[in-house]
């Protein structure tokens, strides 16, 4: 900002990140940056939070996304975050050229086994189902799927996952030398 003399008034914009992003090589860097505009922005330091521009989608997802804030009266998040998987979806069909009322579940499987990569597990099941309602939407709205695919779409089953103890208390520690063995080598 100072070495390219950048005013105060363009320090905070989208055109200002991603010349930042491109010159510096940081592109993970854009979320704090986008944080502290949003700070800035609640303590009425700056007129306006860098807001990253909407990717316009074909029609057909855009139509759904109407519907989805509608009839749902989703929280704004739920509405990006749903945004966010519909464009990959859309991405990957173009990249492997399918056409949307073709696609199978195989081909959705292998893309949310490649957008969910990374994810921790609570993430891939909202964006399963993000996905979900879309092709419900398809099928039951739009007619467009010959077959209703959404209740195929299953994540791995998650089982408990109870975590040992990081530590014994007193009477714990005797209970267990209490019932151990030490005849052998083998019980020992």
């Amino acid at each position: 900002i100072a070495h390219r003399k950048i005013e105060w008034s363009n320090v905070f914009t989208h055109n200002t990140l991603t010349a930042f992003q491109i010159h510096s090589g940081f592109y993970y860097a854009s979320m704090a940056v986008r944080g502290l505009s949003r700070y800035l922005y609640d303590k009425k330091i700056i007129a306006t939070p860098i807001k990253k521009p909407l990717e316009q989608l074909p029609d057909i997802y855009e139509d759904y996304l109407h519907y989805y804030e509608k009839t749902r009266q989703v929280h704004h998040s739920s509405l990006v975050q749903t945004r966010n998987v519909l464009s990959g979806f859309n991405d990957y069909l173009s990249k492997q050229d399918i056409d949307l009322s073709a696609v199978k579940i195989e081909q959705i499987d292998d893309f949310l086994a490649e957008f969910n990569a990374g994810f921790m597990p609570a993430t891939c099941h909202h964006n399963r189902s993000y996905l979900r309602g879309f092709l419900r939407y398809l099928y039951s709205y739009r007619k467009i799927l010959k077959r209703d695919l959404a209740p195929f779409i299953v994540g791995a089953p998650m089982f408990a996952q109870a975590q040992p103890p990081k530590f014994l208390r007193s009477n714990e520690v005797k209970a267990l030398f209490a019932g151990l063995s030490t005849d052998n080598r083998k019980e020992l």
